[in-house]
């Protein structure tokens, strides 16, 4: 019998995986962490051990489909840090909009019943989706980040994503295989399904959602605007009902910025101390009447702090230069 190709195959996952590790280990001296630090911000490293194994090439007894799966996520949410713009777009998993989440998702990790669906609710900017990719970097791949479209208003469409979501490269075309080909997948092995853009689902994806929670033991996460609860709970989603009802775990809702949360950043993205944060997060909340309340929660906080940087030229940002920011991104929004 021929294993020749079975070998050369095995050996191409092998040079992949150490591949991933060294592209891990160059992000993780660029950031100066601990290997600590970095296993504590990636769940999907594994143990600081594993790390060290995996980097040296040695993977006796090790699973390489499945470190492979972990490592090419991993990578891929560092590609996603790399690619922003570095201070400016960091995410702090001490904002309350990670820590709210993540504590959500440790109560519903001990839950045995049906109720495991998470809504994150909020408008654009308020801080869902990456709170949700925080999540998933912390936990590898026990957490799954995915993002619907409005093509996942057909449940056809929506479980394709969500295989390919879960790794897998080759699935049937039919509806009802595709849900038996997931329902496996997600029995063999618990893990969180997040769904970033919730807002997109139809009455038919979200009713396999439901059959989903049903018929499998893992958490489920949506994440999406204001109109998706709205919506589950109108006369043409009668039928989702069950979900907000009886399979709803916690419902957070982001629309109310925190005010500790923009002083935060603020101060982070900007290197400022003495309290110059906690007087510019007023002035941007204004008890829920400021601009960044108004026209884009978090995301325009960064704005205006990318603004000040740029106007600064290297220099620290002064209290008039964040001003004339606020007033600026404020224009163009």
């Amino acid at each position: 019998m021929n294993t020749e190709p079975e070998t050369t195959a095995a050996e191409a996952q092998r040079k992949e995986l150490v591949s991933l590790a060294q592209t891990i280990r160059d992000y993780q001296k660029k950031r100066e962490w601990s290997d600590t630090q970095l296993a504590k911000k990636y769940g999907g490293v594994g143990s600081t051990k594993t790390f060290i194994r995996i980097l040296n090439g040695d993977l006796k007894e090790l699973d390489l489909e499945r470190w492979l799966l972990e490592y090419r996520t991993v990578v891929n949410l560092i590609a996603a840090e790399a690619g922003a713009h570095s201070q400016d777009e960091e995410i702090f998993d001490d904002l309350s909009t990670c820590t709210r989440l993540r504590l959500a998702f440790l109560d519903v990790m001990n839950v045995h019943g049906n109720n495991r669906l998470i809504i994150c609710e909020g408008a654009s900017g308020s801080g869902k989706s990456k709170a949700g990719e925080k999540l998933a970097a912390k936990y590898g791949r026990r957490v799954l980040h995915g993002e619907a479209d409005g093509t996942w208003r057909s449940e056809n469409t929506m479980l394709g994503g969500l295989l390919r979501l879960v790794g897998m490269k080759a699935f049937p075309s039919g509806t009802n295989a595709r849900k038996e080909m997931l329902i496996a997948e997600l029995n063999a092995r618990r893990v969180c399904i997040g769904t970033d853009e919730a807002h997109h689902l139809g009455p038919a994806s979200l009713n396999m959602f439901k059959t989903l929670i049903n018929q499998t033991p893992g958490e489920f996460i949506f994440y999406g605007l204001g109109t998706l609860m709205r919506r589950l709970e109108t006369t043409a989603y009668y039928e989702c009902l069950q979900l907000v009802r009886n399979r709803l775990a916690a419902r957070i809702n982001f629309d109310a910025l925190s005010v500790n949360d923009v002083e935060m950043l603020v101060n982070r993205r900007l290197g400022w101390k003495n309290g110059k944060g906690a007087l510019a997060a007023k002035i941007l909340v204004l008890d829920g009447k400021g601009p960044a309340q108004r026209l884009g929660h978090l995301a325009f906080v960064d704005a205006v702090c990318r603004e000040a940087r740029k106007q600064a030229s290297g220099e620290e940002v002064t209290a008039e230069q964040f001003e004339q920011a606020v007033t600026k991104v404020e224009k163009a929004r």
